[in-house]
């Protein structure tokens, strides 16, 4: 193949290839006004009570950071998450979709579509970072803390939560997930 022919066959992979996916994992997320939720499969983290597993965290002002909810699902690969305030969608492999109610107590529906305020991605690949989330609480703020961490062959992804006050200081910090694994080299 001419160097020319390379060149242009580079160039259309990075224009239309595809995003990268990532077989076998979990820890896809989507947030909302006041929550975030992701998911957790049985095989990666043997600890939970279904194969597949969607895990709600709520935020704000009286209660803090806490655990809201989980719900049960069976095991398929996820390919997309998306949160409205009402709603959870999550859709994936062999046709599963799922739909969680996440209404808040107040009783307030909005449309379906809005997803103006969702993260998206993965707790577990995503770049490492801080992510501002966004809360009706006034008092404090709101992040996701994405970190990836090596030690010789051992990665470590972990991803907190945290509450900060009017000061900037941490006023609570939860740890959503976190994986162990071997690097191999190719």
């Amino acid at each position: 193949m001419k160097s020319g022919h390379r060149i242009t066959l580079v160039l259309l992979l990075c224009l239309f290839g595809a995003a990268p996916t990532f077989a076998d994992s979990d820890s896809f997320y989507c947030t909302g006004r006041g929550y975030i939720a992701f998911d957790l499969r049985s095989f990666i983290h043997p600890g939970l009570n279904s194969p597949h597993m969607l895990r709600l965290f709520r935020f704000e002002a009286q209660r803090g950071i806490y655990k809201a909810a989980e719900w049960p699902m069976k095991d398929f690969q996820v390919h997309a998450m998306s949160c409205t305030p009402d709603r959870i969608v999550v859709t994936g492999s062999e046709n599963a979709r799922y739909v969680f109610d996440v209404a808040h107590e107040s009783g307030e529906s909005k449309a379906d579509d809005d997803v103006t305020s969702s993260l998206e991605g993965q707790l577990g690949w995503s770049v490492a970072g801080v992510r501002t989330l966004e809360s009706h609480d006034l008092e404090h703020r709101y992040q996701l803390v994405l970190s990836v961490s090596t030690k010789g062959t051992e990665v470590t992804c972990r991803a907190e939560l945290l509450q900060l006050d009017s000061h900037q200081k941490v006023s609570q910090s939860v740890l959503l997930y976190e994986r162990r694994y071997e690097e191999t080299a190719d």
